[in-house]
């Protein structure tokens, strides 16, 4: 107890030594070597940074117009790009000899130079696996000389297709899926988008018409809407026959159970996704349903 206390007493003035610190982090590095101007590890990892944003930006900061290019998924030769995404039209590469149906695309203003254009496209080629592993060994051993405790980039990215590569910015000749005689509009989507116009004017009249004949208004109104939702249907399988023959992917029949303007809608938005329009019947749609509202109005109150 004595020889406790006296060692007590005699480093009482002592401070507790610190437990060593088996590793420093970047910062407290070069906090710690500030004043020699040795610590190298955070400058470098920050222009190595900055000069990848940059590369990164640069490639993604603009995009090539609507058209024709290179299918990046591989399942056919040619595939439509609307300005934004990829669409699901595809087609084959226009022969040489087929006459050009619209004015080729900016940048290419001579059959020569859309020849070079196509060869240029020809010899790119995609990166071998050694070349990717070769690249990844030199980022790890880069990054390693800077420090282990430093960020990482991942080492697997999600494969996005951003859009056609620069090599492709060259549209081939050609119109667009939704122009020409293969377009999308049909006589029978107009046909369906004035089907509420006449539903505006049969229901009044079955309303006041079937019951001097011995029907009842209610089944008179029953009686106009099958008619119309049959009609419906017949329009549909009419559009459907002519998209189909026309290489477009038909809306079901089956759509007539619903009400027109959501037919007119699905079938828009199925236009739409296989890079087409479509969007003209849909609108005459809502407004046929907005006209035959009123005239089913004006004919009640009359």
């Amino acid at each position: 107890m004595r020889r406790r206390s006296a060692t007590a007493a005699a480093g009482g003035s002592r401070e507790p030594r610190a437990a060593p610190r088996l590793g420093r982090r970047p910062d407290e590095e070069c906090s710690a070597v500030a004043r020699t101007g040795t610590c190298l590890a955070r400058p470098r990892f920050l222009a190595w940074e900055r000069e990848r944003s940059e590369s990164v930006s640069s490639t993604t900061r603009t995009a090539p117009d609507a058209g024709w290019y290179e299918d990046p998924h591989g399942h056919a030769a040619l595939r439509w790009w609307d300005g934004a995404h990829w669409t699901a039209a595809t087609r084959d590469i226009p022969s040489p000899s087929a006459p050009a149906s619209s004015p080729p695309a900016s940048g290419v203003t001579s059959p020569a130079a859309a020849e070079s254009a196509a060869v240029a496209t020809s010899a790119v080629a995609q990166p071998t696996i050694a070349e990717l592993l070769r690249e990844q060994q030199e980022r790890d051993a880069r990054l390693h000389e800077l420090g282990d405790d430093l960020p990482r980039a991942p080492r697997r990215r999600p494969e996005t297709v951003l859009g056609p590569r620069r090599s492709t910015w060259a549209a081939a000749d050609g119109d667009g899926p939704d122009e020409g005689p293969g377009s999308s509009r049909t006589r029978a989507a107009w046909a369906l988008a004035a089907l509420p116009v006449l539903a505006g004017v049969l229901l009044p009249g079955a309303w006041r018409g079937l019951p001097t004949l011995g029907f009842s208004p209610v089944s008179g109104t029953i009686a106009v809407v099958v008619l119309i939702h049959v009609l419906a249907a017949v329009l549909i399988a009419l559009d459907a026959r002519i998209l189909r023959s026309r290489d477009w992917e038909p809306l079901s029949p089956l759509w007539a159970l619903a009400t027109i303007p959501g037919a007119a809608i699905a079938r828009w938005m199925l236009i739409r996704r296989q890079g087409g329009r479509g969007g003209a019947p849909a609108l005459a749609t809502v407004l046929a349903l907005l006209l035959g509202a009123g005239i089913a109005t004006a004919l009640a109150v009359l």
